[in-house]
């Protein structure tokens, strides 16, 4: 790795373990050069329970089942482990089990998120006072900022100038259009296999008996449990597999039965077995019609302004104008959902007359140093 010491400074070792001690093939040599390549690093034997140990993950004798994380991620993990093999889900398999420490951005003073106060939602009818009350102390020193940027860049102080400006735009929207109580959205409750139409009294006999088998098998892990645990996942899965078809079947002869003797409950049962989050079929219909029509007796006529030369990078390395931002900013879409940032189109549209310069200089600044910047 190019970076090797940054492991040492977070407790993490260099030398990763592993009871796996078969000789890599062509594809294992492929993920290391992968890793190398990329400052990736390999999670398995070297953090959370599997610190130091390198448990298999298939069939109890290689490692082929990796977890791999850059450097950031990987000093983020708390935990991470290698699981029982789990008949019911994998045929030799083991499981990994891997969390995270991650904390939710959010901007300064009024900007805060999950359930908390944040800027109720933009009202047309106050848009002028929003743009009055834009701090121009705050434009002027990040104007200062980047400027000072150009003569001395530091990536820091660039993310630190976006930073403010984010805040600037919440704080402003918060002073103008008060305060809301952000709403925790409830969980999609998962549905209950056991609420299918096709999971009968044989289903529930073997979901118990592979449940016994299960509990059995964490509490003695002997063999004759584990083959217990086994077979039980493996009625299971068949019945389950062979009740499922049957279901199908039968929907399909049901349909078939109904098209020929009843249309009405035919187009019924259909509407029934349809997801309401697809589109209807008649519009994928005329969708798929209308893209594929054309018409012979017109032209298309070229743009000359798409007539680029490939060759040519000159344009690309061109200085942005402001007339270019100016045409951007006006072409963003109202009533459009903000990001993580909480900042919507309606603020940079209503406060563009102040803000343009710094865009101007922000931009280019960005183009000039070749710097991404992390957050906005």
């Amino acid at each position: 790795m190019n970076e090797p010491n940054n492991l040492l400074n977070i407790g993490i070792p260099l030398q990763r373990a592993s009871q796996d001690t078969s000789r890599p093939n062509g594809h294992g040599y492929k993920l290391i050069d992968l890793c190398k390549n990329s400052n990736l690093y390999l999670v398995n034997g070297r953090v959370g329970e599997d610190r130091g140990i390198g448990q298999p993950t298939c069939k109890g004798s290689s490692v082929i089942d990796y977890a791999i994380a850059s450097f950031t991620v990987l000093e983020r993990i708390l935990k991470f482990k290698v699981n029982e093999f789990e008949p019911l889900f994998s045929d030799i398999h083991n499981p990994l089990t891997m969390r995270l420490n991650i904390h939710t951005a959010s901007g300064k003073h009024h900007a805060v998120i999950n359930n908390e106060l944040t800027p109720r939602k933009w009202n047309t009818k106050e848009a002028k006072h929003y743009s009055e009350n834009i701090n121009k102390e705050t434009v002027n020193d990040i104007n200062v900022i980047l400027n000072e940027l150009c003569e001395h860049f530091s990536k820091e102080k660039l993310n630190g100038a976006v930073e403010r400006i984010g805040t600037l735009f919440v704080d402003t929207a918060a002073d103008t259009f008060g305060y809301t109580q952000a709403r925790v959205r409830a969980r999609h409750k998962r549905e209950n296999t056991r609420n299918k139409a096709w999971f009968g009294n044989h289903c529930r006999t073997l979901r118990r008996k592979y449940t016994e088998a299960r509990s059995a098998y964490k509490q003695r892990k002997t063999p004759d449990n584990k083959q217990r645990l086994l077979n039980a996942s493996k009625s299971y899965r068949n019945v389950i597999r062979k009740y499922v078809n049957k279901h199908n079947w039968k929907t399909e002869q049901r349909l078939t039965e109904l098209s020929q003797h009843d249309t009405h409950g035919f187009w019924k049962l259909l509407k029934e077995k349809q997801d309401p989050t697809l589109p209807p079929l008649n519009t994928l219909y005329d969708y798929f019609k209308n893209i594929n029509s054309s018409d012979d007796n017109t032209t298309e006529e070229k743009d000359p302004s798409f007539n680029i030369d490939f060759e040519d990078t000159t344009m690309l390395n061109e200085s942005i104008l402001q007339e270019e931002i100016l045409a951007v900013v006006k072409n963003l879409k109202n009533n459009k959902a903000c990001g993580i940032d909480q900042i919507i189109n309606e603020y940079i549209k209503q406060t563009i007359g102040c803000m343009v310069p710094v865009y101007v200089k922000l931009f280019n600044l960005c183009l000039n140093m070749a710097s991404f910047l992390i957050r906005g």
